[in-house]
This record gives C-alpha cells, structure tokens and sequence, in this order.
C-alpha cells in the first residue's frame, strides 16, 4: 500500500468502467469507437502528469520505472520530456500533494 492510501479499489472502479464502455461500444454504432479511442489519449494524459506529480515529489526515474515495469532509461524517455512540461499540480482531495521525500542535488566548484 502507497503512504498515501491504498488506490486499488479506485482503480478497480476505473478498470470495470472501461470494460462496460467498451461493451456498450461493441453493441452501438462505429462512431461510438471514437469517443472510447478518445480515452486512451485522456489515459496517456493522465499518466503522464502521474509521472510529473511523482516527479516533484522527488521519485527518481529508477522508482518511477520499477512501477511501470521498464527500464529507468525507458520511462525517462517515455515520460520525460512530456512531465518536464506538465506544469498542474497534483490535486489529490482538493489539496494541493506535498513532497514526500526532499531531492538531492549535487553542485559542481567552479
């Protein structure tokens, strides 16, 4: 369970809604497919700025990669760029999320 909460019965939630969209769609009109094709970019949107929240509060890519199941060199490169860009906040119980760990930078003398 994540120090913040325990998310699977959410993601249970999402999971059985998707499945019956889906059920809906295979019965509907083909033009149905493209508002549940629309849900995959909300889906990528969504977990890119799941990455940038995680990001500021200050996960490395390494952490970020072993949930995702890749490589730390393959999330940087999924996500990097795009959550370099992501500049909302992550809101989680209309609270602005604090970071949960401090991020160490290394300096170089000059």
């Amino acid at each position: 369970m994540s120090p913040r909460g325990d998310h699977s019965e959410f993601s249970g939630f999402v999971r059985r809604i998707l499945r019956a969209y889906s059920r809906r769609c295979a019965c509907a009109d083909p033009d149905d497919l493209t508002e549940l094709l629309a849900l995959q970019g909300e889906v990528d949107t969504a977990i890119t700025a799941a990455v940038a929240g995680l990001r500021r509060s200050g996960f490395s890519w390494a952490e970020i990669a072993t949930a995702a199941h890749t490589t730390r060199q393959a999330a940087q490169q999924r996500w990097g760029v795009k959550a370099a860009l992501t500049t909302e906040p992550v809101v989680l119980n209309d609270t602005p999320a604090t970071p949960v760990r401090t991020i160490r930078v290394a300096t170089a003398a000059v």
